[in-house]
Formats: structure tokens, sequence, C-alpha cells
């Protein structure tokens, strides 16, 4: 007796239903999935560059501050010692200045008005010598005061203070 051996049935032709699941090609969730992983890989990328460009705003406005604080300083530089008198966080008194340091003092304060930051000066003595003055130019954006620290300057502000003594020979370099 022979046994015999029962092979498999494999169908040479199978029916059309069973091609179609074997296919190659992506389903409807396999196409939404794709779709949201590019959606999400956009945002991403349209976030950082809006990033950037405010990152690259604020560091536009404190480098015009700070080169404006520079043109300030440097035309105190000509200013004689007495003419700077005592102001706390105000207005330099221009009168003392030459008709070219106006000028100059004025584009300076018309461009950091263009871009919403204000220019404050403050003379006193130092530690109570006569012959020495602290003088200190803050500039800083328009909600933020001259007396705030730079720990304290809110998100997107500029404030840009420079520091500087002042001898009966002019501005120490």
């Amino acid at each position: 007796m022979g046994t015999s051996r029962r092979r498999p049935n494999h169908d040479p032709h199978p029916s059309s239903a069973e091609t179609r699941s074997h296919e190659k090609g992506f389903t409807l969730i396999e196409g939404l999935i794709a779709i949201m992983i590019l959606a999400s890989v956009g945002i991403l990328l349209t976030s950082a560059f809006s990033f950037s460009l405010a990152s690259q705003d604020i560091a536009r406005l404190e480098l015009e501050a700070a080169r404006s604080a520079g043109q300030v300083l440097e035309i105190l530089r000509g200013t004689s010692y007495d003419s700077l008198t005592e102001v706390y966080n105000g207005d330099l008194n221009m009168d003392p200045l030459g008709q070219f340091q106006q000028m100059i003092l004025a584009d300076i304060s018309d461009r950091l008005e263009r871009n919403n930051l204000n220019i404050f000066l403050t003379v006193q003595p130092y530690q109570g010598r006569d012959e020495m003055k602290l003088l200190q130019l803050t500039i800083a954006s328009d909600d933020v005061s001259p007396d705030t620290t730079q720990e304290e300057v809110p998100p997107g502000k500029v404030l840009v203070r420079q520091t500087t003594l002042v001898t009966e020979r002019g501005i120490n370099p």
C-alpha cells in the first residue's frame, strides 16, 4: 500500500481578489501618514525660519544701538568738561555743542526714534570727586526703563548701556 502524500492546493491562477491584496502601492492610511510627516517637517522649518528672522531683527537693533552709543560718546569727547552738567536719565543740553555736533546728534536721535529706541544720558560726580564725572549712556526699546538691568530686559527688547569716566582732559578711551 502506498501512502499518498497530499500536496497543498496551489492554484496556478489565483483569483483577482487575492492578486489585488498583494499588489505593491500605498494604502490610504500610508498616504495620510506620509502627508502628516511632511506637514510636520514643513511646520518645523517654517518656525525655525521665523525665529531666525526675529533674532536677526533684534541683533540688528542691538547693533544699531551700540553703534549709536559709540557715536554719541565720540561727540561728547569733543564737548567741554564744564558743559557736562549733572543729568539723570535725561537729554544732553546741546547748546555748548557746535552746529556740526548738533546735526550729528539729531541724525542719531532720528535714526533711533525710527527703530523705537530711546537714548538716556546720566552725568554725575564720580565718587564725590569734582575733577571726575561718571557718564552713563543707555539706549533702550520704548517699553524698557533706563534703570532696567540686562537680565530684566523682556524678550524682543533692546538695552545697550555704556559707561565711562570723564575728566577735565576728556573722556577716558
